[in-house]
């Protein structure tokens, strides 16, 4: 069995699995992986054959790279970036396929889920910042390609396991995003309890709330009683341990798929440096850097997508970022964190490690101070 550091959690093992010997188990830090029933197990090495690490996807160039935007406002409004990721399941949904992606579920956990009408398309909107679940869909995908187009959206690991596990499906298209990393869902889980010791219960969770504009990155909260909050304390802290590579999946900090190589049919992530390109999208309402990697992706957005975004052509190089790259780095302070919060639990490793008196706390308090009376915005409309 692949060492524990490896494994993505893509769970293609378990669904590739003839006695259904295995099953995904959370380790201490709240990272699935797969255990085997040894007693059930009739080695037939089925699971080391769908193993991505064992046996990795091919990757390829893209063929056409895009800065892009959906023209409906309202979707634009309500995406993380440019809204491309709506559109193209938008498309997929009106010719009567399906659609599969990361959501949240009422306790506010992030699994993989199918959709299939408009209705419910909105729970696939903006980015989570957690490892998706997405043991439970295989055989959901399974079904639906036998008559269906589908079109499945995740991080490139989760990408590398459908393709593989349905190579050569014409009509699956995949759709892999430019990943940072893939963050404990135990430690997100507990940053939630946090946030509710104040007694109030949260409702929805966003990640990148564009209330302020694409590139301040506000977190919204939703309680129950219909309150809303903004960069709070704690979720402050929990930004902190993300962007500071101390919550990571072990096997994203040797991640093979920071390059420009990709394994999905379509690429989206955020074209954080747009304004150096052109100003066509220098309005701080979002866009997103696209890249086309097959001619299956090239002909669905000629023929479905592209009269339906604003969109130009761009260079490979002018659409670089960090995680096409390399991987998030593993610091020392990794081990220190885990150890501390196996301890002494979430919200003192929290302070510990990114609370307490940081600036980023202290500018985030006087940013919540001139928000809360109306000034936030009057200062940056004025640069």
């Amino acid at each position: 069995m692949l060492p524990l550091d490896e494994c993505v959690g893509c769970a293609a093992c378990r669904a590739v699995c003839p006695k259904k010997c295995i099953t995904m188990e959370p380790d201490e830090k709240g990272f699935l992986h797969p255990f085997i029933k040894m007693e059930n197990c009739i080695a037939c090495h089925a699971c080391e054959n769908i193993c991505q690490v064992y046996h990795p996807e091919s990757k390829i160039l893209p063929k056409l790279v895009l800065a892009a935007r959906v023209k409906n406002t309202e979707i634009l409004k309500g995406s993380s970036s440019g809204g491309i990721a709506y559109l193209l399941s938008k498309v997929v949904l009106d010719q009567g396929g399906c659609v599969y992606g990361a959501a949240f579920d009422e306790h506010l956990k992030v699994k993989h889920i199918r959709v299939d009408s408009l209705h419910n398309l909105e729970k696939l909107q903006g980015s989570k910042y957690i490892q998706s679940d997405i043991q439970n869909v295989y055989d959901s995908i399974r079904d639906d390609l036998k008559s269906k187009t589908v079109l499945f959206i995740g991080t490139p690991c989760q990408v590398a396991a459908v393709k593989k596990f349905f190579y050569g499906r014409e009509n699956l298209i995949t759709c892999d995003l430019i990943c940072h990393s893939a963050p404990s869902p135990k430690v997100f889980s507990d940053h939630i309890r946090a946030i509710e010791s104040n007694k109030k219960k949260v409702a929805k969770f966003n990640f990148r709330d564009k209330a302020l504009g694409w590139h301040y990155n506000l977190n919204r909260i939703i309680y129950k009683d219909g309150r809303e909050e903004l960069h709070s304390y704690w979720n402050q802290c929990y930004k902190r341990l993300f962007l500071m590579n101390l919550i990571e999946r072990e096997s994203c900090y040797s991640c093979p798929y920071t390059s420009c190589s990709r394994v999905g049919d379509i690429t989206l992530g955020d074209y954080w440096n747009i304004k150096d390109v052109t100003s066509l999208f220098d309005d701080d309402k979002g866009v997103n850097s696209v890249f086309f990697n097959t001619d299956k992706a090239i002909d669905f957005f000629g023929i479905h997508v592209k009269k339906k975004t604003v969109w130009m052509k761009t260079k490979l190089e002018d659409a670089l970022q960090i995680h096409l790259v390399m991987p998030c780095k593993k610091k020392p302070e990794v081990d220190q964190f885990w150890a501390y919060y196996k301890k002494n639990g979430y919200k003192k490793a929290a302070y510990k490690f990114a609370g307490g008196y940081h600036k980023l706390t202290i500018r985030n308090y006087i940013k919540d101070t001139l928000e809360k009376y109306g000034l936030l915005k009057v200062i940056l409309n004025r640069g």
